[in-house]
């Protein structure tokens, strides 16, 4: 699965199957967008945490304090990355949006979630 990890700075980071070997920069995520076989691209957005879970070959959004992550996280043989959301400007954000939604480097969006809509 191809993904591609969007932080706060503007920066980019690709990648493609596990990122425990080169997960980049641990803080400021603000976008995963991931390969997705039903829609072309799926973006993980709105999350304090993400994390690579090994068995689903996936990145996953958490949305909560620090104990809520810790209690989704008890299966640590399973959790192999770690990454920290972090809030930022409306206005620089939806840039970010922006881009992730339009990226020419993953698939084209296949119809429209209620989830995908991009502010304008």
């Amino acid at each position: 699965m191809k993904w591609r990890i969007y932080y706060a700075d503007g920066s980019v980071l690709d990648g493609g199957g596990s990122p425990e070997v080169s997960p980049g920069k641990r803080f400021q995520v603000q976008i995963i967008a991931e390969e997705d076989a039903d829609h072309g691209r799926q973006l993980l957005r709105f999350g304090d945490y993400y994390f690579w879970r090994s068995d689903l070959r996936r990145w996953l959004g958490v949305d909560g304090d620090l104990s809520c992550m810790m209690a989704l996280t008890q299966h640590t043989e399973e959790i192999t990355c770690l990454l920290w959301g972090s809030a930022m400007a409306p206005d620089d954000w939806a840039e970010i949006q922006k881009r992730a939604m339009n990226d020419p480097g993953l698939p084209k969006l296949l119809g429209e979630r209620k989830s995908d809509v991009v502010r304008k």
